[in-house]
């Protein structure tokens, strides 16, 4: 992670350019000349370029790489549309969300009181407001998908001053965190988390906030393997591998592997079962958030590996008559995958009908299981010793 201490924050200023030019230099005018901050326009000469990249990944890139704020001015104008349908606007839009940084939305007041209209009647025409109808969807999911607090204008100078609120007020908070960071002193553990992670551990605001702590840096960890899970489910095998052909190999491979599954859900268990009890400790007690973050980091992790091993498990190539004792110790595995899966999702849905405060006296009763127990390998036994003695004895 860099520190760039001493760096005046950017805001990046998204927006059609040709409608919204003059709004676009005085909120420009407001940020840098009155405020002190610099400022992303594409338009201006100060806006970082990329010779080897097109308009659009530029300005994704600054996006990605330079803005800390994300102001965004929604006119009459959808703008051009990219290859996948979205305008360039939205794109960015999407890139500041993506990076978790604060998103101010302003949209033309006409545009908001036609709204109505537009979802009563989606294709009518609304020429004399919008280039295209997709403006209005755009502005309909920041507003209802995405929970996107927007700012009705009709001058520029309504933006401004709405920024300098909102822009204190972000001030203020911004000092409430720096000194609550101050008085915290977290571990460099904790601070290798994300910015959700870490805002549980600062507010401790939240009746449960240990037991959304874990789940969080669990969540997070389990969202950088998506891919691997495509791999599985789309039979995609990267690695190439060796064919068995001998019966004799083909019985050590395949023990190899069911030691090897038994072993991650042993360990799996003892995280869950012996490991977690311990870290969250007794009621009224601090947890050990450096231990929770180890049990949630060695649990994805082991979850990979599962991952892992299935991917290798259907890649492997070995002649027919081995295919069903394979099959029966994948059906095993994908017990394994799917407790984890659902873990996830019943942490999301459960934790999230926790009141931030209960009553003192009052309890709270959650429908979670935290428990894991061994995969059933009988059928995988069974068709392991019908395999054996087919061909060892004939």
């Amino acid at each position: 992670m860099t520190d760039n201490y001493g760096k005046k924050p950017t805001i990046f200023i998204s927006s059609t350019c040709y409608d919204l030019k003059q709004i676009r230099t005085d909120i420009k005018k407001t940020l840098e000349d009155e405020m002190g901050f610099e400022t992303l326009l594409s338009e201006y000469d100060s806006f970082p370029l990329d010779p080897s990249l097109g308009t659009v990944e530029t300005c994704l890139r600054a996006v990605e790489q330079r803005a800390d704020i994300f102001v965004l001015v929604i006119g009459g104008k959808y703008g051009y549309k990219t290859d996948n349908g979205k305008s360039v606007t939205n794109l960015e839009y999407l890139q500041a969300k993506g990076k978790g940084i604060p998103i101010y939305t302003f949209v033309n007041k006409s545009i908001i009181n036609a709204l109505p209209l537009w979802k009563a009647n989606p294709n009518g025409d609304f020429s004399s407001l919008v280039d295209t109808n997709d403006l209005f969807h755009f502005v309909d999911e920041l507003r209802n998908k995405d929970n996107i607090w927007v700012y009705e204008y009709e001058f520029a100078q309504e933006i401004c001053n709405k920024i300098k609120n909102q822009f204190a007020y972000l001030f203020n908070d911004s000092l409430k965190i720096r000194n609550k960071f101050a008085r915290s002193k977290l571990s460099p553990r904790i601070l290798e988390q994300s910015p959700e992670a870490i805002k549980l551990v600062l507010e401790k605001n939240h009746t449960a906030w240990e037991l959304k702590f874990f789940f969080q840096v669990f969540w997070d960890q389990l969202s950088t393997l998506a891919d691997y899970k495509r791999d599985l489910e789309y039979k995609v095998f990267l690695k190439s591998s060796k064919p068995l052909d001998e019966p004799l190999e083909i019985i050590s491979w395949i023990t190899y592997k069911n030691k090897e599954l038994i072993q991650n859900v042993e360990s799996m268990a003892s995280l869950i079962n012996v490991a977690f009890p311990i870290a969250i400790g007794e009621s009224g007690k601090e947890s050990d958030l450096d231990f929770l973050i180890y049990i949630a980091v060695r649990m994805v992790k082991l979850y990979r590996k599962t991952l892992e091993w299935e991917i290798d498990l259907h890649s492997i190539l070995v002649p027919e008559e081995a295919l069903t004792m394979i099959k029966s110790l994948s059906s095993a595995s994908q017990i394994v995958v799917k407790a984890i899966d659902k873990l996830a999702s019943d942490s999301k849905k459960e934790l999230s009908k926790i009141p931030a405060i209960i009553p003192e006296g009052e309890k709270y009763k959650i429908d979670l299981s935290l428990s894991f127990e061994s995969p059933d390998l009988s059928e995988f036994n069974r068709e392991f010793e019908v395999y054996s003695n087919e061909v060892l004895y004939g």
